[in-house]
């Protein structure tokens, strides 16, 4: 009998009987009656060339186990690579106990001691475990996602609950502001009237003594009456910073005020 580790590189893998394919022998139906098997089996022992007895079987080497030290090292990789992420189909008992029972199966193994063993033994169990769940819920053979494969409310996934809560906390806005036209032209002529009020020729900088601000805030506030044509910048004055302000005759006739005199 001949055997050989597959699945894996090196002594990683499972350890199998392996048959030769006959000599000549190419087409995918006499190998699949030689053998026994589906034709995918049958494609891919055509191409290594030889059959491999068992391939999907579990391998397991019985031996004794410490319970608590495998539940401990379970939830332990459950917390470190699952908790922030998993489905909502998944129960996260059934994910530990998947691992737990996969370090049983495996406990006599020549390698066993070696805690990175133990720790990619059960996390590669877990992440098998998903999938095969993801599958069950999928399209034909589990290729497609399945209808049900999305977030529900009642995800053990952290962060999906984190995002509900602040999500409720958090105020509704409106849909829409029909009135966003008039509150900004109300608000530039607003903004007008107190440059007005201030006296011609102000700048900026008295601007954001006035009115408590920044100069930057002061200076924006006077871009957006420059920007709809009711102030208009006419130079820098002897001794002050900045640059003078003075209404337009627009700006005077939609806050009411009259012309300069010529």
């Amino acid at each position: 009998m001949t055997t050989k580790f597959v699945g894996a590189s090196g002594k990683n893998g499972r350890e199998r009987e392996v048959i030769p394919v006959p000599g000549g022998m190419t087409d995918p139906k006499a190998v699949m009656v030689f053998f026994q098997c589906d034709r995918h089996t049958a494609k891919a022992s055509i191409e290594r060339g030889y059959y491999i007895v068992d391939f999907h079987q579990r391998t397991v080497y019985p031996g004794p186990l410490d319970t608590e030290s495998a539940y401990k090292l379970a939830w332990f990789i459950y917390r470190r690579k699952f908790e922030s992420w998993l489905p909502w189909y998944v129960g996260v008992e059934d994910l530990v106990q998947e691992g737990v029972t996969r370090l049983f199966e495996m406990a006599g193994h020549p390698r066993f001691q070696e805690k990175g063993f133990q720790f990619y033994l059960a996390l590669n169990a877990m992440k098998g475990w998903i999938e095969r769940q993801r599958r069950m819920r999928g399209g034909i053979g589990g290729t497609t996602p399945g209808y049900e494969e999305t977030y529900r409310r009642d995800s053990r996934s952290t962060w999906q609950a984190d995002w509900q809560a602040e999500r409720q906390e958090a105020p509704q806005k409106a849909k829409a502001s029909p009135d966003t036209y008039h509150r900004s032209q109300a608000a530039t002529e607003k903004i007008v009237r107190q440059i007005y009020e201030s006296g011609e020729g102000v700048n900026q900088a008295q601007l954001a003594r006035q009115w408590g601000i920044s100069d930057r805030g002061a200076g924006m506030r006077a871009a957006k009456a420059i920007e709809a044509g009711m102030v208009e910048n006419v130079g820098y004055a002897k001794g002050r910073r900045g640059k003078a302000l003075r209404l337009t005759a627009k700006g005077r006739a939609i806050i009411g005020v009259p012309e300069l005199a010529a």
